[in-house]
């Protein structure tokens, strides 16, 4: 273990989350220190129900990007593999090129993801190993040690600043029989936090509301086993996350204890897949593998398709499967399909529940997290995991992340619960920041804003475009069309009404004949030689939306088009 300066300074350190706080995802966490910044974790995240067509949120780098702290930035260090921790490094790096860091396993999926964007193979990668200990990064000591997750190769960190050490644990849970074998390294953690009390902890809030102790990654290998044993002579499908590999892991070993051969579907379990043998997380050879092209003309009865789509994501292979659209697979009557994942990301639920349903109807056996509770196993940390890791560490100070305002108004209530002063534990929400000095907290803010990606642009999509899509979800639209010869500024013909999405127009003649005439009665109470016709179309949106209301309690967009003839 390194030495652990005593802290003398009087400088200040600033911990301020770029995402990540008040939200399960999109987690990017920056701390700065004099003319030294670092960022832990750059996450993409899911999008909530209302932000209609948007595919992924972004962390927001705008911070960074001002007063010349671009230039502060040593590195960007990724805790673990998964996509809400590493998902929006594509997007951010041309932004911000700096290196990056992980783990081993964490950088061949960071390679996939920027590849997959197009970005240069020449990204500065630093692979972490914790048997090595520190490195550091301007005036940052950073040691890493080990943690157990749902994905191997996880590491959390001990920060050593002027300021004090700052414990920063991310996704993690105590796992005493992990798949890989790979235990939490309580024993650096404790040798660590007994050098000088820590000045905070930093740490994941999502299971504090559960009570007790997560459960070990092993603890699913006996279900596993027993659907895939009790689907003898059927089509077995198990959907998992892909890049969950202990569980693609076990889910191989309980299939070819039961003599069957492994079809990884969809590209990311494909790719996740190659990962894992490339590293020795999975020991396949040919003959125990069956392509996707090939998987038609074998016997289904012999065969586990390990497919993505645990969220119930539209393209995955499960919902193509689902829909009878997966050019490859059929899903046979009477298939068993597992679902061993906890559809966990906002609005996820819905769209797994609507991909069972399909697979119910095809005629699939389907065991799910409502009537097979022992089919998926946290990778988070429980309360009592949660509080064990609170006293091993025990610092002045508890900083809450990873998880929404209950989560993190549980984490502080079992931080309590220990004899920890209410002022100790600070919760954060979006566009605050905590600033460190002489082993004291104080609360700032700065601008935030959520960054969006739709299609290929990113940022272009914000709460206005969110609310008239909401409008148009809702309600439809209604487009107003008003020639007007732009010499005299009054109507020049005929005066037409569009709509989408509102009401069926065959139906509704006399309606649609009522808003032609209100239109046209506006329009000519307020005639105009000027060729600026804002005013008469905010009029013309007020007398329209008026009478919508009043004739049908709807409130669709309102949309005038003045065309000069």
């Amino acid at each position: 273990m390194p030495k652990f300066k005593q802290v003398r300074s009087g400088k200040t350190l600033r911990f301020i989350p770029l995402g990540g706080a008040g939200h399960v995802n999109r987690n990017m966490f920056a701390y700065e220190c004099g003319e030294d910044i670092i960022i832990l974790d750059c996450g993409a995240g899911f999008p909530d129900f209302e932000m209609l067509g948007v595919d992924v949120t972004l962390p927001d780098i705008s911070y960074l990007e001002k007063e010349g702290r671009k230039s502060k930035v040593r590195g960007i260090i990724i805790t673990h593999a998964h996509y809400d921790h590493f998902g929006a490094l594509p997007h951010i790096l041309p932004h911000l090129p700096v290196p990056v860091y992980g783990s081993k396993l964490t950088l061949e999926f960071v390679k996939l993801a920027l590849a997959d964007q197009g970005l240069p193979e020449k990204q500065d990668l630093f692979e972490i190993a914790p048997e090595k200990d520190s490195f550091s990064l301007g005036c940052f000591r950073i040691t890493p040690f080990r943690v157990c997750h749902s994905v191997p190769d996880s590491l959390g960190f001990i920060l050593q600043t002027p300021v004090g050490n700052i414990f920063h644990v991310s996704d993690f849970k105590f796992d005493w029989t992990p798949v890989d074998g790979r235990l939490f390294e309580v024993g650096k953690v404790v040798s660590a936090a007994q050098k000088e009390q820590p000045l905070a902890l930093v740490s994941d809030s999502l299971g504090a509301t559960t009570p007790g102790y997560t459960q070990s990654e092993k603890d699913i290998e006996a279900s596993l086993e027993r659907e895939i044993e009790e689907a003898e002579g059927r089509q077995v499908f198990v959907v998992t996350i892909s890049s969950n590999i202990s569980r693609i892991k076990q889910t191989v070993a309980a299939s070819l204890e039961c003599g069957r051969k492994i079809c990884f579907l969809g590209r990311s379990m494909e790719q996740s897949s190659l990962i894992a043998e490339k590293l020795g997380y999975l020991k396949l050879t040919k003959k125990d593998l069956v392509e996707p092209r090939g998987a038609k003309g074998f016997d289904q009865s012999q065969l586990t398709y390990v497919a993505a789509g645990c969220y119930g994501q539209p393209n995955s292979a499960i919902s193509k499967v689902a829909g009878g659209e997966h050019s490859l697979v059929k899903l046979k009557e009477g298939a068993k399909v597992v679902f061993s994942a906890d559809p966990s990301p906002p609005g996820a639920r819905n769209a797994v529940d609507l991909v069972i349903d399909r697979l119910i109807l095809l005629g699939a056996q389907v065991s799910y997290y409502e009537i097979q509770e022992n089919m998926h196993v946290s990778g988070h940390g429980s309360a009592g995991d949660i509080q064990m890791l609170m006293g091993l560490v025990k610092p002045k100070y508890f900083v809450p992340i990873g998880g929404t305002p209950k989560h993190m108004r549980a984490y502080s209530l079992l931080a309590q619960e220990m004899g920890n002063p209410q002022e100790a534990i600070l919760e954060l929400r979006e566009g605050e920041f905590l600033e460190f000095k002489d082993r004291k907290a104080t609360r700032g803010n700065f601008s935030f804003r959520d960054v969006l990606v739709d299609g290929i642009r990113v940022g272009d999509v914000g709460e206005v475009v969110l609310h008239d899509r909401q409008i148009l979800a809702n309600d439809g639209i209604v487009v107003l069309i008003i020639p007007i010869n732009p010499k005299s500024g009054e109507i020049s013909g005929e005066v037409k009404i569009a709509t989408r999405g509102f009401v069926y127009v065959k139906e509704s003649r006399g309606l649609i004949s009522d808003l032609e005439k209100v239109v046209r009665k506006t329009a000519e109470s307020k005639p105009s030689k000027k060729k600026d016709w804002k005013k008469l179309r905010q009029q013309l949106e007020i007398d329209v939306r008026n009478l919508i209301r009043q004739r049908t309690g709807r409130s669709p967009l309102i949309l005038p088009v003045v065309v000069e003839t």
